[in-house]
């Protein structure tokens, strides 16, 4: 038990918590909690099992599908770019398709892919050292 620096002052000993408040507190606490709190040295225990806060919140292909829509948005831009007129010669290549239907939709199509992409679980294959 800690004692603050009232109860040294008046010499009373410190109360104890009732039996509800330390049984509510063990129910609300994780029980990794429970156990560091346990051990007397205070360091984390290590069971060899990923809790919640050790898993990637995004997956080996939410990744994949991320750089593919970045890549899909850099290829768009690279398409939409070119020469432009100038005052003494008309360009007619900024009226291609390509230019100006294509490459827009592959930015759009990349940006969708970027919000798919973190938005989605996709769901991995379990691997034989996860399940132990």
């Amino acid at each position: 038990m800690a004692f603050d620096e009232q109860t040294l002052l008046t010499n009373k000993q410190p109360r104890k918590q009732p039996q509800y408040i330390e049984e509510a507190t063990k129910i609300i606490q994780p029980k990794s909690k429970q156990k560091a709190n346990a051990s007397t040295s205070g360091a984390r225990i290590q069971t060899g099992k990923k809790s919640e806060h050790d898993v990637m919140p995004l997956g080996k292909l939410n990744f994949i599908l991320l750089g593919v829509s970045l890549v899909l948005i850099v290829v768009g831009f690279v398409m939409m770019s070119g020469s432009s007129n100038t005052g003494d010669v008309f360009n007619s290549s900024i009226f291609d398709s390509s230019r100006i239907v294509m490459a827009p939709m592959l930015v759009f199509i990349g940006f969708l892919l970027v919000a798919v992409s973190i938005v989605v679980r996709i769901p991995q294959k379990k691997n034989n050292l996860d399940a132990e």
